[in-house]
């Protein structure tokens, strides 16, 4: 059922109405956005639950999108940052995404870290990290 929401628009997937009033989750992916489906379908199941009756907007975003003003332009309530390398995110984000996501959580914006997302946004960072990822500024 959930799936029937699902919709593919450019190289984003997308899960639910842009116009969605409820919830708007964008979900951080490392590599090319359509070949990390997996990832986002697990998300978005997650998000919106088996019926898929939640009116969310669940889509994906990286870090090219973050540092062009994504985040705030398609308002997003909160973003989830999915395990995985460390390193590879990391890389990914470089500074200038780094800094987007930070200024996105001190704006208000949610966050949910699992795995390699919750070490990004930790002071400590983790082994090889670089100390300006330090998102939240949690222990």
């Amino acid at each position: 059922m959930w799936r029937a929401n699902w919709a593919s628009t450019g190289d984003t997937l997308r899960y639910g109405p842009r116009d969605a009033a409820g919830l708007r989750v964008g979900v951080f992916m490392v590599g090319g956005k359509k070949q990390e489906a997996a990832a986002f379908d697990t998300m978005a199941w997650l998000l919106a639950g088996d019926e898929g009756r939640v009116d969310a907007l669940i889509e994906q975003f990286d870090a090219a999108d973050a540092v062009a003003g994504a985040l705030e332009e398609r308002r997003y309530d909160a973003v989830v940052m999915p395990g995985g390398s460390i390193f590879e995110c990391e890389a990914a984000l470089g500074d200038d995404g780094a800094a987007a996501l930070a200024r996105f959580v001190a704006g208000g914006g949610g966050w949910f870290g699992c795995c390699a997302g919750g070490f990004l946004a930790s002071r400590r960072g983790y082994s090889g990290c670089r100390t300006q990822h330090a998102m939240l500024g949690t222990e």
